[in-house]
């Protein structure tokens, strides 16, 4: 009777008109299925085990399209963000993934419908797509850095007390120069001066872009070890040029 009730109740709020999922445009699954805790609490509301915040209520609506009907009534991006969730599930939540599979898929007469769905919209499609935009990105860049005549003069007044400053817009800075997130124009910019600044004091670079750059890095040195130790294997994996960057840091940093 119980389980007559929450289906019936999951067809009433698929079917309702007008639902609106634009804030999911932007929702960062990553924070979610990175974080064990908190996938623990999307499964538990899924399994009726645990509260539910908003939107795990709203996954919690997906799912059984998912497992049932490939998520026929799921907007694109929506699949995307179930399946790397549901793919989560499966890989470090073995034993609840069972029990969801179970509550939704008791026969699994929808074992192919689901494996299918997760190949196509999981983790690994979006590491693909990643991989290519990353390739993509670089080619790019590398045809920017080649213009010749590139104007930095805006650079002139640029404050970078308010990057260095902000924990938050350190972080995005951070996050553009390994690859882990959008680039600003100016975060464009200093990307391109990063790799000559590690391994070369910034030699092609202006006294100005030398400040700024230098005082970028020594804010990840100090206060986001983490990104600074991605950021250094990236442009110096075997260490040679550790003497380089602190002379650098020290001379133009302060």
């Amino acid at each position: 009777m119980k389980l007559v009730i929450i289906l019936a109740l999951v067809a009433f709020a698929a079917a309702r008109p007008d639902g609106d999922y634009s804030r999911y445009e932007n929702f960062e699954v990553d924070e979610t299925i990175s974080n064990l805790r908190l996938l623990k609490s999307f499964v538990y509301c899924f399994l009726d085990r645990g509260k539910c915040t908003p939107e795990a209520a709203d996954f919690k609506k997906w799912v059984p399209e998912v497992l049932e009907t490939d998520c026929a009534k799921c907007s694109e991006h929506q699949k995307s963000l179930i399946a790397q969730v549901l793919e989560a599930i499966s890989q470090k939540l073995p034993e609840e993934w069972e029990e969801l599979k179970k509550k939704h898929n008791p026969d699994g007469k929808f074992d192919d419908t689901v494996r299918e769905f997760l190949a196509k919209y999981g983790k690994n499609k979006q590491l693909i797509h990643s991989v290519m935009k990353l390739i993509i990105m670089s080619a790019l860049l590398a045809l920017a850095a080649a213009r010749p005549g590139d104007d930095y003069s805006k650079y002139d007044n640029f404050d970078i007390d308010e990057v260095t400053n902000n924990d938050r817009l350190t972080k995005a800075y951070a996050h553009c120069f390994i690859g882990e997130g959008k680039c600003t124009p100016e975060g464009l910019d200093f990307k391109k001066w990063i790799p000559d600044a590690l391994q070369n004091k910034c030699a092609k670079c202006s006294d100005k872009q030398k400040v700024l750059v230098a005082r970028i890095i020594k804010a990840l040195i100090e206060r986001l070890p983490e990104e600074w130790k991605k950021l250094n294997k990236l442009h110096n994996p075997d260490g040679k040029y550790d003497e380089t960057i602190t002379e650098f840091v020290k001379q133009y940093g302060n």
